[in-house]
């Protein structure tokens, strides 16, 4: 009673409150404590009616093209994932050319007659005729005995040096016209799209690389003498000899032949991979639904009972 007929302790008490929660919000801001306690929401000043037209209406774009960060990101991590296809591709084909580096001389001097020798004629008049080449263990250890073991890998460095370009511009091409032939042809079309790309890539990588390869089969060939000494001297002397035109000598059969082989290869190991996984898909979708099967028989029989118990 004595609080409703005195009006000015009413009002005193007010104020004081109203200071005390000014004072706890200078305080709070002050600490840095402003945004969780007492958050302060930022409104536009209004000071006429044109102001709320102007608020209410809808913000004018930007003139120009608006630069997009997203596709320029996109478009980074197309070409590290290009450049990582192309390195990835030339170093493991260096590294497969290096092991099997004594193969591929061997079968060079098997194809160009390097074992053969004349033997001697049987009757008088007869020409002397070529002798069989010798077994795989046998032309190993001539190679040896004749040029010594490092001979066994004679031409290798160029062939790394082919092998790295070669491999390299063989996946990028095949990535990068993949996928615009995936853009360009129709669904169902897998085979020849990869077919195409494969014979494209093959085409532009050896057509690219073919000197090097000539180098490391002028380098193989050679075992008597030193007439091609190095990479770059034998591409010296193959443009003194022959011209620029001898760097491609013999292109025209080994593009019919590794065309169609790289073909072939891409879109078979595509379409493999792609059955393989369609079948992998198909069967792990049929055991999820075996597993769903079997933890919906107990639940079933579990809310049946509960059903009987409750009738």
């Amino acid at each position: 009673m004595a609080s409703d007929s005195n009006p000015r302790s009413t009002n005193t008490h007010t104020h004081q409150a109203e200071g005390s929660c000014e004072r706890m919000y200078t305080a709070a801001y002050s600490s840095g404590e402003e945004s969780q306690q007492f958050p302060i929401v930022a409104t536009p000043a209004i000071s006429a009616p044109q102001s709320l037209a102007a608020l209410a209406a809808p913000s004018t774009p930007p003139s120009g093209p608006v630069p997009s960060p997203l596709l320029n990101h996109s478009e980074k991590q197309s070409f590290v994932q290009g450049l990582k296809y192309g390195a990835a591709g030339g170093i493991a084909g260096a590294f497969a050319k290096s092991c099997t580096a004594p193969l591929a001389r061997l079968t060079i001097l098997y194809q160009v007659q390097g074992f053969a020798t004349t033997a001697a004629a049987g009757t008088a008049g007869q020409a002397g005729r070529v002798a069989d080449p010798p077994k795989l263990r046998q032309a190993f250890l001539q190679v040896v005995r004749r040029e010594g073991v490092a001979a066994l890998w004679k031409g290798n460095l160029a062939t790394i040096l082919h092998r790295l370009p070669y491999s390299s511009i063989n996946f990028y091409t095949y990535e990068h016209a993949n996928k615009f032939l995936l853009q360009q042809l129709p669904p169902k079309t897998d085979f020849a799209r990869t077919l195409a790309a494969g014979g494209f890539a093959g085409l532009v990588a050896c057509s690219a690389a073919y000197p090097l390869d000539l180098v490391r089969t002028r380098l193989a060939v050679q075992t008597q003498g030193h007439y091609y000494q190095g990479i770059l001297p034998t591409l010296q002397r193959i443009v003194a000899d022959e011209g620029a035109v001898g760097l491609y000598r013999g292109l025209g059969a080994t593009l019919l032949q590794v065309v169609p082989s790289l073909a072939l290869n891409f879109s078979l190991y595509d379409s493999i991979r792609n059955s393989c996984m369609a079948a992998y898909n198909t069967a792990r979708h049929q055991q999820q639904q075996q597993q769903q099967v079997q933890l919906q028989q107990p639940a079933g029989l579990l809310a049946g009972r509960a059903r009987q118990q409750g009738g």
